[in-house]
């Protein structure tokens, strides 16, 4: 059982991780390249 729940950690820790990525990268490209509807 501890195969399976070190993996379910793995896989739940790398979700955090890409949503932190894909947050903060939408926030960078908003950053460097303003939106057209913040005008």
């Amino acid at each position: 059982m501890g195969l399976i729940s070190s993996s379910w950690s793995l896989k739940k820790f790398f979700a955090i991780v890409f949503v932190a990525f894909a947050m903060s990268g939408e926030f960078v490209a908003g950053y460097y390249r303003p939106s057209p509807w913040r005008y």
